[in-house]
């Protein structure tokens, strides 16, 4: 079944790029669906975005070991993917962008541009060779098929997704994988919590093993308080610069559907992650021994439930992965195509048509692939170090100054190339000391990442108060500064039609609201009087 499962989602994933392609006539097309999105669409892909490898595989692993609370950390990516969603989204698509660099190339010039695009293609390579790494060794032990096989398939499955429609292909393959991923936190989890004892056998069940299993820092980790807090606020700051996020904002179709997405897709991942999350939990008390640790969902797919309904969960983790990886392979393929190659042809006097822009894109997509797979085949161990700070770049220089271009009208290009390098290079020194060498310890055990980020802001006010401002710069950013919704919202719509969609989105967010202080108001009755006396 496993095996049936991974070529199927495979041929689906390709054969659904190839139909969406005739809807790419131009280049903006590609890059962002013509900015058509709907809203079920960015729902889809940016739920499926999320609910990648690392939550059904990582963090399930440590829930496994540990104990339910610590998915508390994880609460502040969703207060960081709202942010990234409606404030860092909303504000590039006032300004009319196509990717996350147009804007610092018009706020802050080819310099600023340059490092940037070049920080967040390092940064997601590494987080696509994790990504491709983690589902060769997960479905090489899943459908017994070699680790190499695996990557290359895969891979190819990816790329051809990824390039043959750009946008288009990502958000609609994503949204079609969003239906098996629902099967795995809404019916496979609660299956996983029933088999444990239910919500009885997740409290004291697990407090009579041991009571750490319900404590903050873990029955194996014995984290102090200082780490999980600093956890929350990593996760918090981390995915408002996180370009699989707020890039996602740039196709929708107006400024409510960005705000009716993020509602169900928070609503879709709070409540699923943490139903998911208990159901890894629960399966300790069904098999203590599951080894490793991370393939405890796998674990139950293939042990616990009837082989159609496995499958079908074998099928969201791949979704998962796909998914994931597709949004990762796509902005680092449009950050060479278009941020460097295509201004670099722009910057010399020449033109591109759309045509050739899309087959650049195109070619793009594929180079970025080539150079996953080769890292992810030869398996460095360099790549697990850059793996370990990939990502915290977005925090440590993406996020000072996307903060720094919206609110502070008076940076300057000298203060925020200073903030992207002194953010990123104290933050990678920190690590090193801390994490590899262990030369010292952080105060309270903060993530080094929250400490890269405070650098960051001071050495863009330091910096940027010994200089002037451009003013073509300051007007800029007074441009974006006096807009409330994109420009393409207000030209579109009749004051009637604004109307009627702010209803609706403000009933979206109200009915999800109330679901979710529903049921995880439910799930606080039920568990946190068990687990306090």
């Amino acid at each position: 079944m496993a095996v049936a499962t991974f070529w199927i989602i495979l041929i689906l994933v390709i054969v659904t790029a190839f139909m969406v392609n005739r809807y790419v006539k131009s280049s903006s097309d590609y890059y962002v669906m013509g900015k058509k999105g709907e809203t079920i669409g960015i729902t889809g892909v940016l739920t499926a975005s999320y609910l990648s490898a690392v939550t059904f595989v990582g963090i399930a692993g440590i829930e496994y070991l540990n104990g339910p609370p610590i998915f508390l950390i994880c609460y502040g990516s969703w207060i960081g993917m709202v942010c990234g969603f409606i404030y860092v989204g909303r504000r590039l698509r006032a300004y009319g962008a196509i990717t996350m660099p147009d804007y610092l190339q018009e706020r802050f010039g080819t310099s600023v541009r340059i490092i940037a695009t070049v920080i967040l293609i390092v940064g997601l390579l590494g987080y696509g060779v994790v990504q491709l790494m983690g589902a060769g060794v997960l479905l090489s032990s899943v459908t017994g098929i070699s680790y190499n096989i695996v990557i290359i398939v895969f891979a190819i499955a990816l790329i051809t997704f990824c390039a043959v429609a750009g946008m288009y292909s990502v958000v609609i393959v994503n949204t079609l994988l969003l239906a098996t991923i629902l099967v795995a936190c809404f019916i496979l989890a609660p299956i996983m919590i029933k088999l444990g004892g239910g919500f009885d056998g997740l409290t004291n069940g697990l407090m009579n093993i041991d009571p750490n299993f319900w404590s903050a820092g873990g029955r194996k980790f014995h984290m102090p308080t200082g780490w999980t807090v600093g956890q929350f606020v990593l996760w918090a700051l981390f995915f408002p610069a996180a370009p699989w996020i707020a890039g996602m904002a740039l196709p929708c179709k107006n400024d409510f559907v960005l705000m009716r997405a993020i509602c169900w897709s928070t609503l879709i991942t709070t409540v699923g992650v943490v139903t998911l999350f208990l159901g890894c939990s629960a399966m300790f008390l069904v098999n203590p021994n599951i080894a490793p640790a991370d393939q405890v969902f796998i674990w139950a797919c293939k042990n616990s439930v009837h082989p159609i309904l496995g499958g079908l969960g074998i099928a969201g983790v791949m979704a998962a992965i796909l998914s994931s990886g597709a949004t990762i392979f796509m902005g680092a393929g449009f950050g060479l195509s278009r941020d460097l190659y295509e201004r670099y042809i722009m910057s010399k006097g020449g033109t591109l048509d759309d045509r050739k822009k899309i087959v650049l894109a195109r070619i793009a997509q594929v180079v970025v692939g080539v150079i996953v797979v080769i890292f992810a085949l030869s398996k460095p161990l360099a790549i697990y170090w850059i793996s370990a700070w990939a990502g915290a770049l977005f925090a440590t220089a993406w996020l000072p100054t996307l903060i720094a271009g919206f609110e502070y009208k008076k940076a300057t290009r000298a203060g925020v190339i200073a903030g992207m390098l002194c953010g990123a290079g104290s933050y990678i020194l920190l690590y090193q000391c801390v994490k590899k060498w262990k030369l010292f310890t952080l105060p309270f055990n903060l993530d080094p990442v929250i400490f890269g980020i405070i650098v960051s802001f001071v050495a863009i006010l330091l910096v940027s108060s010994l200089g002037k401002a451009k003013e073509e710069d300051m007007a800029v950013y007074t441009r974006v500064k006096g807009i409330g919704l994109a420009e393409g919202t207000i030209q579109t719509m009749t004051r009637g039609e604004i109307v009627k969609e702010y209803l609706t989105t403000k009933t979206t967010a109200w009915v999800c609201i109330i679901v979710a202080v529903v049921v995880l108001g439910l799930l606080a009755i039920r568990i946190v009087p068990a687990v306090s006396g």
